[in-house]
């Protein structure tokens, strides 16, 4: 099956199945959001991640956590994930 994208300012905007007026055609794995410099679709480049700072309820788990007054397993499960992941922990 053929594939037919529309382009804004270098951009795939659509997709579909047939041929329309401002659309050319592509590969079927092109999708919407993929760059074309006029020859190719690319993905573009994804941006690195930021690093969430921990939430009051987090840090103040994780303060109890480093002092003692807890151990991991009373913490509930998706705050130990994160003050566990978080690479301020001083263990």
């Amino acid at each position: 099956m053929n594939y037919f994208v529309k382009i804004d300012n270098g951009v795939v905007v659509q997709k579909q199945p047939y041929k329309a007026e401002g659309f050319i055609k592509a590969p079927k794995d092109v999708v919407c959001g993929m760059l074309y410099d006029g020859e190719n679709f690319t993905k573009p480049e994804q941006p690195e991640p930021q690093e969430q700072p921990l939430s009051d309820l987090e840090q103040f788990a994780k303060n109890l956590l480093d002092s003692g007054k807890v151990t991991e397993a009373e913490i509930p499960q998706g705050i130990r994930e994160r003050i566990l992941q978080d690479k301020r922990i001083s263990k």
